[in-house]
């Protein structure tokens, strides 16, 4: 991946125990792992609204600076009250260093990557491009020729 340039890493899919897998595959590899949802909520409560995004892109940025690192539970980032372009936010974070996120969704040939929560109606896609690669629970690898 370095050789593409490519500094983020998203693994899709609905398997129970992905995390755990993950986490078996990066113990020793130097990678930490980081669950948002429990380290970022309490920094956003009471923050403007208008100014989460900026926050989460710049704690994002800032997390782990020295070094590649793996994001679970991000489930909090597609809150509509964010109001932010999560895939946006990753590319940004990743311009620096490898981001391995675990993308809570699919990924589908047409749409991109989406984003759909248990018992929520409400999905959410987002066009991939040459700064990611997605690797989903059955194999398949966007894009095709890395």
């Amino acid at each position: 991946m370095e050789t593409r340039g490519v500094k983020l890493l998203l693994l899709t899919g609905d398997s129970d125990g992905k995390t755990q897998f993950v986490q078996d595959c990066l113990n020793g590899q130097g990678i930490d792992m980081v669950k948002l949802g429990a380290v970022f909520s309490p920094r956003i409560v009471g923050i403007d609204v208008d100014s989460v995004g900026c926050e989460t892109r710049d704690f994002l940025s800032d997390l782990h600076e020295d070094g590649p690192v793996f994001i679970d539970e991000i489930e909090l980032l597609f809150d509509v009250g964010m109001a932010i372009d999560v895939l946006s936010v990753l590319k940004y974070a990743a311009r620096t260093r490898l981001l391995v996120v675990n993308w809570p969704g699919q990924l589908d040939a047409d749409k991109g990557v989406i984003y759909f929560a248990r018992g929520d109606v409400q999905q959410k896609s987002y066009l991939l491009d040459s700064e990611v690669v997605v690797f989903d629970e059955f194999g398949v690898v966007y894009p095709e020729a890395i």
